[in-house]
């Protein structure tokens, strides 16, 4: 797990804090590897499901860590261990198992986003559209050979991806508050320019469905 910008941090506290609100009421407890900080797993069995979260990095920086991860989630495909992947680690296991990333053509993608699920993936029971908090510059543009994309938007084509049965991603940010995408969008105003940023704010309103995607992973 990576950590937040430094300007949101005030807003939640470190990112674990997100995932402790996201599976509130819920029976779950959460280990934090920090693989960007050279930690891996000891078993991949440690955990019932493993989760690669948002980070600030592109999955297609030159950083040992990125190769790291990518090693991971190709173990955890052989081994048919329970994987999730969001924003950045959507895109890492994209990148991991052959698909390619870049910076989208499109700018980038914030605020409350609707994505529709398009395809029945085994396990994953989620609704027709699904909405989500994205902050993200990157995107999947091609999909790996062996990945059926679930979930799309008018913006994210490749917005989800699975796996098999029991490996799956998301574009945007389940864990995500409209209170911390407001901290987050607000530092970078200058990067992302003023119109789209005001835009995005007028968002974050809408309804979420952090909570169903909550429930699907805790189960």
């Amino acid at each position: 797990m990576c950590e937040l910008p430094e300007a949101s941090l005030s807003v939640h506290g470190p990112y674990l804090r997100l995932f402790e609100m996201m599976f509130d009421g819920r029976d779950v407890e959460l280990l934090d590897v920090p693989v960007h900080l050279g930690d891996v797993p000891a078993s991949l069995a440690d955990a019932d499901v493993w989760i690669a979260t948002g980070s600030p990095a592109s999955v297609y920086d030159d950083l040992p860590w990125i190769a790291t991860g990518e090693e991971l989630v190709r173990s955890a495909v052989a081994a048919e261990r329970p994987f999730v992947g969001i924003c950045f680690g959507h895109q890492l296991v994209a990148q991991a198992l052959g698909g390619r990333v870049e910076r989208a053509s499109v700018g980038w993608g914030i605020g409350i986003r609707d994505y529709s699920t398009v395809a029945a993936v085994p396990g994953l029971r989620l609704p027709d559209t699904v909405s989500a908090i994205a902050s993200h510059q990157d995107q999947v543009v091609v999909a790996p050979a062996d990945a059926v994309v679930w979930s799309t938007s008018d913006y994210c084509p490749n917005a989800g991806l699975a796996v098999g049965e029991r490996m799956w991603t998301m574009q945007g940010h389940p864990e995500f508050t409209p209170q911390l995408a407001q901290a987050i969008y607000a530092s970078r105003r200058s990067v992302i320019g003023e119109h789209a940023v005001d835009h995005a704010m007028t968002t974050l309103t809408r309804p979420l469905s952090n909570r169903s995607i909550a429930d699907v992973i805790a189960t």
